[in-house]
């Protein structure tokens, strides 16, 4: 259970970031149609190059890794008393 929060704050940061990063630096790929329906979007969402998203995948861990520390710290100091 002293890994569990640490881990799955990793975890979820890590995506979290990756996800956020992505979708802002990456390129949007064209559509033809001007208005979307949420289908579209998911296309849009699905189409798009996630293997060169470089920064991501540097600031995913990194941010996720300090989540983790910071959790597990506070998950120490909170056992302790």
């Amino acid at each position: 259970m002293k890994w569990l929060n640490p881990t799955l704050s990793f975890l979820l940061v890590t995506l979290g970031v990756y996800f956020v990063v992505g979708w802002c630096l990456l390129p949007q790929p064209e559509f033809e149609i001007s208005e979307h329906s949420r289908l579209d979007r998911f296309h849009l969402l699905w189409s798009m190059d996630w293997g060169s998203n470089t920064w991501g995948f540097a600031l995913g861990p990194a941010c996720g890794a300090f989540s983790g520390w910071l959790t597990f710290r506070k998950g120490n100091r909170n056992s302790a008393s």
